[in-house]
């Protein structure tokens, strides 16, 4: 009888080892799933929290409206560029009038 005893004892050590690492491998299992959704929660309650502060800026930069003093810097950039075209036509005169001074001087 006491061989027999062995032999449930030996069976039983394997189920009950077998049942410590199915509980092991479940609890391991559900950890990191509660772990990986209470991550996604977070992120998801800062996404909401920014899509919020977008719809905030979003309204105010419609409740502005166009610029008013657009057509004055207009207007002053365009003289701008327009002094700066004259200045680029005098230069070049100059360059053509010191072109044809030096071929003078070269000639005589």
């Amino acid at each position: 009888m006491s061989s027999n005893y062995v032999a449930w004892k030996f069976w039983l050590d394997v189920a009950q080892l077998l049942g410590i690492v199915a509980v092991g491998l479940y609890s391991w299992w559900s950890n990191r799933s509660k772990a990986t959704q209470k991550r996604f929660n977070r992120h998801d309650s800062r996404l909401g929290s920014v899509e919020v502060e977008l719809d905030h800026i979003k309204q105010a930069v419609e409740q502005r409206g166009p610029c008013q003093l657009h057509g004055q810097f207009d207007k002053r950039l365009r003289l701008i560029e327009g002094g700066v075209e004259k200045i680029d036509g005098r230069m070049q005169g100059v360059g053509n009038s010191l072109d044809l001074i030096q071929q003078h001087l070269m000639k005589h």
